[in-house]
């Protein structure tokens, strides 16, 4: 759909004066359909459905029209604002305002608009609008809306960072969707020194921001701001009692309210989680009078991705128990994350049972979780059944997930033969699927495919070897006992080796017995590249006791102590009647025993 009036040619588009990189231009096109009618029989049905409380006629046209524009946005019909506005100045010959352009402009961010919302963009600069306080926070918001955060930086600079809260609450939040989040917080940081106070959309974006960088300094930085924030809520709370005592009351308002705090905590947890600080991601969880799914989820969720997953379960339970709030898809998924960290199978199933009974849709993300869960806590068979229930919602994730949880189970020729059944039904591979498959082939011995497919990588797909894929071809070479050609592989390669490349290394060198090329490569690995894995010490103190050189050793296990490496224990589960029982190397068995004979 064109609109009524102005149609923005390339020269009147404003300028995007941005360090931002170029997007490509969006436009959705708009079905029209033609009634004179249209504008009066919505108008009808929204006075009569209460969607608007006056009956002001037609005559009164400019208020009248801007009521019903921003109904029909209020009800979520962004085209058929459009459309009728259209209508109401070709038909009705209505002249729009500063009070009617806001309205299109969100109904244009809600349906992705550009084409449409440029044109609006270019009306609002010939009628003298542009510049209007009122419209520029939504000009804003609507660029970003439509993935265009060059054109909304360029409507904010030109308001010199003299905005209102509105208009810098916009901007950061546009940019913080745009995945910007240095941009976002460094026009938070400018509007803190501007004076602008903000507010908990405001915040929260920077938040969101912060957590994308996972910059735990940042998050430091923001918790004064965060602490106000929260200060202002509780005494929100505390004027409850006067609220309900008003003959008024706006519902609505106190809803909205109380959203934006909880949305502005739930992303203070995901901030802490996302940064590695789980102790203060845990004590604002704990503190939140209120919870919301998504609360719980990033909590969850935060616990298993930074290896806690027995207290991600005990979480996820307390939260089943309390019954308040139902869990989704991802809060889901990311219990059966912390299922496969801890090998627990018996909860892993029962969570599977829990989806089937609650009716709950399988999810891509859901059903790839499922298959991760049950390939690392060794049921291959389920895993495969699960993954080829998905027929057709099978996507890229879904076939490395179960590639790689094949290899992982010591079934280098099923995995194998997966990949050629993926490149079969078309599905074109990326590096994590690369990963999978040289893992396969350094498991089973198959050193020549090894060698074809990590050729295949650059010369058919497309794809860079990274250091991962080298450091697969190096276990592989290690593994068929070829250590000159892994060390050959290693000189040819045009970066500096990784830990992963020379640990691979290291490895093979001590399970052959080569201490002398073994030494030249644990010095290198643990002077240069930062920080050493724990099984780099390990190796080379194993060498060295091997060869009766132990005094050699204890220094390593020092320097293992100072530089704060741990030795990560072996550890093996059992579950008992549905409470799993972890045994580490090295420990007691006394208690444990006790308690499983009891």
């Amino acid at each position: 759909m064109v609109l009524t009036g102005l149609v923005l040619s390339q020269a009147s588009h404003p300028p995007c004066s941005t360090s931002l990189p170029a997007a490509p231009p969006l436009s959705k096109p708009i079905n029209p359909f033609k009634s004179p009618r249209l504008p009066s029989q919505i108008h009808a049905h929204l006075i009569l459905t209460g969607a608007i409380h006056h009956s002001a006629s037609l005559h009164r046209l400019s208020l009248s029209c801007n009521s019903l524009l921003r109904s029909l946005v209020n009800l979520n019909l962004p085209f058929t604002a459009l459309l009728t506005f259209s209508e109401l100045t070709q038909q009705w010959n209505f002249s729009p305002d500063r009070f009617t352009y806001p309205s299109l402009l969100k109904a244009c961010a809600q349906s992705s608009s550009s084409f449409e919302g440029r044109t609006l963009h270019g009306q609002l600069l010939k009628l003298g609008l542009a510049g209007d306080s009122f419209v520029v926070g939504t000009l804003i918001s609507m660029y970003a809306s439509c993935s265009d955060p060059q054109s909304a930086m360029a409507v904010f600079n030109q308001t010199g960072g003299s905005g209102n809260q509105v208009i810098w609450s916009s901007i950061i939040s546009g940019l913080a969707k745009n995945k910007y989040p240095e941009e976002a917080l460094r026009l938070f940081l400018e509007m803190e020194e501007t004076h602008v106070e903000s507010d908990e959309v405001t915040l929260t974006s920077a938040v969101s921001a912060c957590a994308e960088l996972k910059d735990l300094a940042m998050a430091m930085k923001l918790s004064s701001a965060i602490s106000k924030e929260r200060r202002k809520s509780s005494a929100v709370d505390r004027a409850e009692e006067m609220f309900e005592e008003m003959p008024e009351r706006d519902l609505a308002a106190r809803v909205r309210s109380s959203n934006s705090i909880v949305m502005l905590e739930t992303a203070v947890v995901d901030m802490y989680a996302k940064c590695g600080a789980l102790d203060l991601a845990k004590k604002m969880f704990d503190e939140m009078p209120e919870r919301n799914v998504v609360t719980w989820s990033a909590m969850i969720s935060g616990l298993a991705q930074h290896g806690r997953g027995e207290e991600a379960l005990a979480l996820f339970r307390t939260m089943l128990e309390e019954g308040s709030v139902a869990p989704n898809p991802v809060t889901l998924s990311a219990a059966l994350s912390a299922c496969a960290q801890t090998g627990d199978l018996s909860s892993g199933t029962w969570i599977h049972a829990y989806i089937v009974r609650s009716g709950m849709s399988f999810t891509a993300g859901l059903r790839n979780s499922l298959v991760n869960m049950y390939a690392k806590c060794g049921s291959v068979g389920a895993a495969c059944r699960t993954f080829e229930v998905a027929a057709a919602e099978k996507d890229l994730v879904s076939w490395n997930v179960i590639i790689s949880g094949l290899a992982m189970n010591g079934q280098g020729a099923q995995a194998l033969e997966t990949f050629r059944q993926m490149q079969r039904e078309g599905m074109k591979p990326d590096d994590v699927t690369f990963v999978a498959v040289l893992s396969a082939c350094s498991h089973s011995g198959l050193v020549e495919e090894g060698r074809r497919h990590y050729g295949s990588m650059e010369e058919v797909y497309g794809i860079r070897p990274k250091l991962e894929h080298d450091g697969c071809m190096v276990d592989m070479l290690i593994r068929a006992g070829k250590v000159e050609e892994a060390e050959e592989f290693v000189r040819r390669m045009e970066g500096e080796p990784g830990r992963e490349v020379l640990g691979a290394l290291l490895s093979g060198y001590a399970v052959f017995g080569e201490l002398r090329r073994g030494e030249v490569v644990a010095r290198r690995l643990l002077r240069e590249v930062q920080p050493a894995q724990d099984g780099s010490y390990v190796a080379y103190c194993n060498m060295l006791k091997g060869r009766g050189r132990r005094g050699e050793a204890k220094r390593i296990r020092e320097m293992m102590e100072e530089r704060g490496a741990k030795k990560i224990p072996g550890c093996s589960t059992i579950d008992v009647d549905g409470v799993v029982f972890e045994f580490f190397s090295g420990e007691g068995l006394g208690q444990e025993l006790c308690e499983l004979q009891s």
